[in-house]
């Protein structure tokens, strides 16, 4: 045999071995001493173990899988756990002795565990596990922050930096800060009281449920609005189905941040309103009181007028106030944010100068009603002292 002839057959059975080793395994074909941990089915461009996947693979402990721009995967374990790849999502699978771990390196995913399998999900230094059946989304926001939402059930996140661990229960999210440790406050439910439309959140995966583009999380993965929310003082988290790349997430949060404290203040105006109204209601009351003596009567008067002009203005500051908030909702220009913000925080003063007048007088009604209490026809109610505009506050996030 010549030479050239073996060169030319060597060059085959490498080539060959090349292309059987590189390509994703069926079950059948792994070896007995490497355990099969579940399969992953592909929509759109995804790898496996960095090779182009044609529809499913089989995965083992270290495998990566890598989805493309509009493309979506989904990954069925051994014990029952499902989880759903949104584009741009890169993640490994392992086996820590125990149990069956996913480690998100970037993008976002939802998940669900079984009654005999727990989530056992790694996101940088957070890792989030459960106890129970439990479902989700876990989302890399921008390069700072990662998003733990859960759907139902409940989940633990343990911070492997400090050892601190914090409770997630269904319907709450945590919004959990990459580069510094630190205490990560509770993101509350969505409020049906916030006039904002906000964007559906795409359910975690189901077992019957098959993966598809339209289903996945965004790009953007998830929109942190974070700011105070009425007078709670909470905080609200959206996973986004929709987002814009070209959106700096800095400048999103600082645009719902202004949005939830335009929110805020319109809240505490139209309470300050409702009082103001009761006010003068209460003051005409009492004016129309014959028994009582006529200095009274004549204060009462004035108490009523003084009540109804407060009420005038906060209505004008109210209108304001809304017109600020639907031009935050509709922008996203740093610097028209920032304008907007200081517009908005010269109308809560000047709400708060109203609100501390409407206090003065519900105070001298209140005494009028307690010095003149066995006066018929004197009204027994009490007026409430109303709380002021909240101020805008930091987000609670971990700085």
């Amino acid at each position: 045999m010549s030479t050239s002839v073996v060169r030319r057959c060597l060059a085959l059975i490498i080539v060959a071995n090349l292309v059987v080793t590189s390509l994703p395994m069926s079950a059948s074909e792994v070896p007995s001493t490497k355990t099969a941990l579940g399969s992953v089915s592909a929509v759109g461009y995804v790898e496996l173990r960095g090779v182009r996947m044609e529809q499913e693979g089989t995965l083992f402990a270290g495998d990566q899988i890598k989805v493309a721009d509009k493309s979506s995967a989904k990954v069925v374990l051994s014990g029952g756990e499902r989880a759903i790849l949104a584009a741009k999502t890169d993640l490994t699978v392992g086996h820590d002795g125990k149990s069956i771990e996913l480690t998100v390196q970037s993008g976002n995913i939802g998940f669900s565990g079984t009654k005999k399998a727990r989530v056992n999900i790694a996101a940088a230094d957070y890792r989030i596990t459960s106890t129970d059946v439990v479902s989700g989304n876990v989302a890399f926001v921008g390069s700072d922050y990662v998003g733990v939402r859960v759907s139902s059930g409940r989940a633990t996140v343990r911070d492997a930096r400090n050892g601190q661990s914090y409770v997630v229960n269904a319907g709450q999210e945590r919004l959990l800060n990459l580069k510094t440790s630190g205490s990560h406050t509770p993101i509350a439910q969505l409020a049906s009281a916030v006039p904002v439309p906000l964007p559906q959140v795409p359910p975690a995966p189901q077992a019957t449920q098959a993966p598809g583009v339209t289903r996945g999380l965004s790009r953007a993965g998830w929109i942190a609005i974070l700011a105070t929310a009425g007078v709670a003082g909470t905080a609200i988290a959206i996973l986004a189905s929709g987002g814009n790349d070209s959106e700096d997430s800095a400048a999103v949060i600082a645009r719902q941040r202004a949005v939830q404290q335009a929110q805020a203040v319109a809240a505490s105006a139209t309470a300050a309103s409702t009082a103001a109204t009761q006010s003068a209601g209460v003051a005409s009351q009492i004016a129309a009181v014959t028994a009582l003596p006529q200095a009274t009567r004549t204060q009462a008067q004035t108490l009523q007028a003084s009540a109804s002009g407060i009420q005038q203005q906060i209505s004008q500051l109210q209108n304001m106030i809304n017109s600020l908030l639907t031009q935050l909702q509709n922008t996203t220009d740093p610097s028209q944010i920032t304008a907007l913000s200081g517009q908005l925080e010269t109308a809560r003063v000047s709400l708060n100068t109203q609100i501390t007048n409407l206090n003065n007088v519900n105070a001298q009604l209140n005494a009028i009603i307690t010095a003149n209490q066995n006066v018929p026809g004197v009204p027994t109610t009490t007026l409430q002292t109303v709380p002021l505009a909240p101020p805008p506050a930091s987000a609670s996030i971990p700085q």
